[in-house]
């Protein structure tokens, strides 16, 4: 993502941190959008890629500045990383609920449960059977 969005650090990234850093709100937020407009990857790396405390802005910001530069300069490769995220959650999700119905399944006390229930189910289907079978 970094490299398709030019995200890379430069010899003057510490230079871009410090002077935003006293910079005031209105012209901080000048700065990252027109590094947004531009494609302005060597700014945006410096004040997204170092901690937070060098550029000045939260972590929330940072994220949210990032998020926002991703999704203008390869919104492709952001939504297929929320997809694989979606997977993943998705995937761990199917190995709790795979690996809880085999401690259940492989309960001793559970099995005798089930083949009891099986032997009582086979034994009303054949009632059934006999019952219907029968004749008059």
């Amino acid at each position: 993502m970094d490299e398709r969005c030019g995200l890379v650090e430069s010899p003057y990234s510490s230079e871009i941190r410090a002077t935003f850093r006293n910079m005031d709100d209105k012209e901080r937020a000048a700065v990252i959008q027109k590094a947004i407009d531009e494609a302005d990857g060597v700014t945006m790396a410096a004040l997204t890629k170092g901690p937070s405390i060098l550029s000045g802005m939260t972590d929330d910001a940072i994220s949210r500045n990032l998020e926002l530069y991703q999704s203008t300069h390869a919104p492709d490769l952001l939504n297929e990383m929320e997809s694989l995220f979606e997977l993943e959650k998705m995937t761990n999700t199917a190995l709790y609920i795979a690996s809880e119905a085999v401690g259940y399944f492989a309960n001793p006390s559970q099995s005798e449960s089930i083949d009891a229930a099986e032997a009582e189910a086979n034994q009303a289907t054949e009632s059934f059977t006999r019952a219907f079978s029968a004749e008059p």
